[in-house]
C-alpha cells in the first residue's frame, strides 16, 4: 500500500534538519569489504573475522548436533534452555560476578537496566557522555531525578550528588536510592573513566550506603582486565559494582550482551524488564557465537590481539608515550569526524608499523 501523500510530505519534512547537518544516513558495506581502512569499527581486536573464531563457533556446533534452529518463545515461555543456563552461570564466574543475563544486544542491556531497577523516588546520576542506549532506558524508568555530571569528573559527581541529597530527604536519609551510571571506556573519544575515584566520592557523598553502581563494560570487554574480563576486573573492583554489562559484538567480534549483578537483580530483571519478557530468545548459534568469541578471547590468540593493539597502553589510569600510536589515533579520531558529523567515506591505504 502507498504512503498517503501529505504523511510521505511530512515524512520528507522532518528529515530537513538531518539533511541540513548530514546526518540522513543509508546502509554500506563494510569498509574491510571494500579494502579500504575502517575508522568507525567496534573490531578492536580483529577477533570476528579471525580463523581461531570461526574455527571454534564450529567445533560449539559439532558439540551440540541436535541443536534447534529456534527457540519459538520467550526466555520464560521455554527460551531458556540448560545450554543458556550453564553459559551464563560460566560467563558470571569468569567475570566474577554472582549471576548473568544475556540478551539479544548491549543497547537492550542498558535499556533493562536502567527502565528497570530505579524505583519511584530514586535518582540516577549519570556521567555527561553517557550512550544512547542509557539515555532511552532512563527516560522509560520511574526514577524522581535524572542529572548529568561532568565528564570523567570526581568532584563534579560528588557537587551533584550533594545537591540532590538537598532536593530529597529521603535519598539524604538513605531511604531512597541513587544509581550512578557510567562507562569504563568511552567509544568516541576513547577515554578511560577514572573508575576508582567516581565510586570514591558517590560513597563519600552517600555515606549511607544507599548506591547502585552501574558500569558499560562495552568498549573496555575484551581489552583489559584478566583475560579480558574488563576494567572492574583489572582495578579489582568487581564487588563495587552492583551491575555491569560487558557486550560481545565489540572487541570479540560476536553479538549480545550479559548484565552481571546479584541473585536478587537478575530476579527482578527477569520478572520485570519488558524488552526481555516480551521477545522471543535467540536461536541456538547466537549463544554458540559468545561461547566460542569468550573461549577464544580468553586463550593465547586473544591475548596476542590485545598485547598487538594495546602494547603502548597501561590501564592503571596513565598512558605509556608512543608516539606513532598518537597518530595513529589522530587519524582515527578525525576519521570518525567525519564519519559520524559529515558521513563522508573514508578509505585511505595506510600502514602502521609497530
Amino acid at each position: 500500500m502507498a504512503l498517503p501523500s501529505a504523511y510521505r510530505e511530512n515524512l520528507e519534512a522532518a528529515l530537513d534538519p538531518s539533511r541540513q547537518k548530514g546526518q540522513v544516513f543509508k546502509l554500506t558495506a563494510p569498509a574491510d569489504e571494500l579494502g579500504c581502512v575502517d575508522f568507525g569499527s567496534n573490531k578492536t581486536l580483529s577477533l570476528g573475522g579471525s580463523a581461531a573464531t570461526r574455527e571454534e563457533f564450529l567445533r560449539e556446533l559439532a558439540r551440540n548436533p541436535n541443536f534447534a534452529i529456534g527457540t519459538g518463545g520467550s526466555r520464560l515461555l521455554g527460551g531458556t534452555t540448560r545450554y543458556i543456563d550453564e553459559l551464563e552461570r560460566d560467563l558470571a564466574h569468569f567475570y566474577n560476578a554472582d549471576e548473568g543475563l544475556i540478551l539479544p544486544s548491549g543497547y537492550e542491556g542498558n535499556v533493562a537496566i536502567h527502565a528497570t531497577l530505579p524505583q519511584t523516588g530514586d535518582a540516577i546520576i549519570h556521567d555527561a557522555k553517557i550512550h544512547a542506549s542509557t539515555r532511552d532506558g532512563m527516560r522509560s524508568s520511574k526514577a524522581h531525578i535524572i542529572r548529568p555530571f561532568a565528564h570523567n569528573d570526581p568532584q563534579s559527581l560528588y557537587d551533584v550528588l550533594e545537591e540532590v541529597k538537598l532536593l530529597e530527604p529521603a535519598i539524604a536519609d538513605g531511604l531512597n536510592t541513587v544509581f550512578v551510571t557510567i562507562e569504563s571506556i568511552y567509544s568516541m573519544d576513547g577515554d578511560v573513566a577514572p573508575v576508582a575515584e567516581i565510586v570514591n566520592e558517590a560513597k563519600r557523598a552517600l555515606p549511607k550506603g544507599n548506591l547502585v553502581m552501574i558500569l558499560d563494560e562495552a568498549h573496555s570487554h575484551g581489552i583489559v582486565g584478566p583475560s579480558g574480563a574488563g576494567l572492574a576486573c583489572q582495578l579489582g573492583l568487581e564487588h563495587e559494582i552492583a551491575v555491569r554489562l560487558h557486550t560481545f559484538g565489540k572487541a570479540i567480534g560476536g553479538g549480545g550482551g550479559i548484565i552481571l549483578c546479584d541473585g536478587l537483580i537478575k530476579r527482578y530483571l527477569v520478572s520485570h524488564a519488558r524488552n526481555f519478557m516480551f521477545t522471543t530468545a535467540p536461536a541456538f548459534t547466537f549463544f554458540a557465537t559468545i561461547k566460542a568469541a569468550v573461549t577464544v578471547m580468553s586463550s593465547e590468540e586473544g591475548d596476542w590481539s590485545k598485547s598487538k593493539r594495546w602494547s603502548s597502553r597501561s590501564w592503571n589510569g596513565r598512558t605509556k608515550v608512543n608516539w606513532m600510536n598518537i597518530i595513529r589515533d589522530i587519524f582515527i579520531l578525525v576519521g570518525k569526524w567525519f564519519m559520524y558529523r559529515k558521513y563522508v567515506s573514508i578509505c585511505l591505504n595506510l600502514t602502521f608499523v609497530s
